[in-house]
């Protein structure tokens, strides 16, 4: 395989994928969703490509969970993460108008399409999975990250998850306090990191229902061009910096 036959695309650092809570933890917008669906697809097909694999090839062997990008040199995923799924997929989403001239803040176009996917939990949950795991294999502080993400279920909406999901596992794991995930992000990063054990996650056989994955999916009210994610977790993380009671949700 010729990593110089990659394409050239022009990446600029200064352009940031993910908004980040002061306390160093993603916030994770389900309105990208769409984006993130793309970029993983883009980077699926053009390592396929590099490897000389057939069109229609999995990515993911079903057998053992693992990925196709494995058989690459470890220092070139990193590379091929940037050109594919930063340079590649931004260009692309800003060409077709999924993205905001400039910046990486999603289109009512891409905003749209998201609450479209949202409609497929199963899909939605195994595509998150396979996102994670590519901007995972990247990543050196560790296998898995941290992030915040908007849930209906506690009283200031938002819960934290660890991400990927580790193997054995079936579903995203939500935590009530940053510093519990992040311990557990750790521990697992050092104990379960598959580019050193090998041992990949295995999609399930059986489809995951919208009931087994309510905790997780997003609200509806989320799922809408005009609200602002990165300002209501602001507001948040000054409540709790004030020590302001929690503001109870209503039962339904």
């Amino acid at each position: 395989m010729n990593f110089r036959a990659f394409p050239q695309i022009a990446w600029n650092p200064r352009v940031l994928w993910n908004p980040r809570t002061p306390g160093g933890s993603d916030i994770y917008d389900p309105r990208s969703e769409q984006l993130r669906a793309q970029r993983q697809a883009i980077y699926e097909t053009q390592i396929l490509s590099a490897l000389g694999k057939p069109r229609g090839t999995p990515f993911r062997d079903p057998r053992t969970g693992r990925r196709a990008d494995t058989k690459l040199p470890m220092e070139r995923i990193g590379q091929a993460v940037s050109r594919f799924m930063f340079a590649m997929g931004t260009a692309v989403q800003q060409r077709d108008d999924r993205l905001r001239p400039g910046s990486q803040r999603p289109t009512e176009k891409t905003v749209h399409e998201s609450a479209a996917r949202a409609l497929d939990p199963n899909h939605l949950v195994r595509n998150r999975q396979d996102y994670e795991e590519t901007i995972a294999m990247a990543r050196k502080s560790g296998f898995y990250r941290v992030t915040l993400e908007p849930v209906s279920w506690t009283d200031d909406g938002f819960a934290w998850f660890v991400w990927p999901m580790p193997p054995g596992a079936k579903l995203p794991q939500a935590y009530s306090t940053e510093q519990e995930a992040q311990t557990v992000a750790r521990r697992l990063s050092a104990t379960s990191d598959p580019r050193r054990t090998n041992t990949w996650w295995k999609p399930p056989k059986v489809a995951y229902s919208a009931r087994e994955l309510a905790f997780w999916l997003p609200p509806a009210e989320v799922l809408q061009p005009a609200y602002d994610l990165e300002r209501r977790a602001e507001l948040r993380r000054l409540a709790k910096a004030r020590g302001a009671p929690k503001r109870k949700r209503r039962s339904a």
